[in-house]
């Protein structure tokens, strides 16, 4: 009975990808020729608007919004160093739960 309940999510999902991908390939066609824009008008915190102007995108440009990955070389260090304390913190933090967890284990099995 468990495997029926497993299959059919599975085969369901299946036909549902089939229909999405045809569904799109009705509108952008199978390899984009319906697109109205065939290229990338913009890279990174750029882009290029209906007349061609070009725009600075996120922090400080069009939509204000936050910082892109197009960040100077300062903000990528100091994004980096926080990144590596958090995952350390979390490190440490699994760490002391397992201890903990291995302590009440062992602790029961004295009782």
């Amino acid at each position: 009975m468990g495997c029926f309940y497993f299959s059919v999510p599975v085969v369901a999902g299946s036909y549902i990808m089939q229909w999405a991908i045809s569904k799109s390939h009705y509108s952008i066609g199978e390899h984009g020729e319906r697109l109205p824009v065939k290229e990338v008008q913009g890279i990174g915190d750029v882009r290029v608007d209906e007349q061609g102007n070009r725009q600075r995108v996120g922090a400080g440009g069009w939509g204000a919004g936050v910082k892109l990955a197009v960040s100077d070389e300062e903000t990528q260090r100091r994004n980096r160093e926080q990144l590596n304390k958090f995952l350390k913190a979390q490190k440490r933090r699994n760490g002391k739960k397992n201890h903990t967890d291995e302590h009440n284990q062992d602790v029961q099995t004295k009782i």
